[in-house]
């Protein structure tokens, strides 16, 4: 329970619930080397962001303790980050409290199902679960 935060951000960051955030360079710019021409589409995602070895290291490892953990799972920060992101990381804190003394004895069972839609949002739709065998 002591670690729930750091789990709840850690969750976040491991499975961004946006996917990709596409803009329109308003002018001719330059990206770590990268030239972008006015006009041009560029793609932003969120799961590689979140991933990225200049912000966290061993990114590909899942760490609840991980310090600091500036995730963009929501957007990042500035005007384009999620008004409802404080009510989101509230209803999974609740959501964990309500599933740790439970957890322990439960176990995937089956396939799960994701949902993208647009490519913007994703989203688990099929998670199924079973209690695990011997346990009552």
């Amino acid at each position: 329970p002591t670690l729930l935060d750091g789990a709840v951000d850690e969750i976040l960051r491991w499975t961004s619930v946006a996917v990709v955030m596409a803009r329109t360079a308003m002018k001719d710019t330059e990206i770590r080397g990268q030239k972008i021409r006015k006009g041009e589409t560029v793609a932003m995602f969120f799961p590689a962001a979140n991933r990225d070895p200049d912000t966290f290291p061993d990114p590909y490892r899942f760490d609840i303790t991980r310090s600091p953990n500036r995730h963009i799972a929501f957007g990042g920060n500035g005007e384009h980050r999620c008004i409802g992101a404080a009510l989101a990381k509230t209803e999974l804190r609740a959501m964990f409290r309500a599933l740790l003394p439970v957890l322990p004895a439960l176990e995937l069972h089956g396939d799960s199902k994701m949902l993208v839609l647009r490519l913007l949002i994703s989203e688990f739709v099929q998670l199924p679960v079973r209690r695990k065998e011997g346990l009552a």
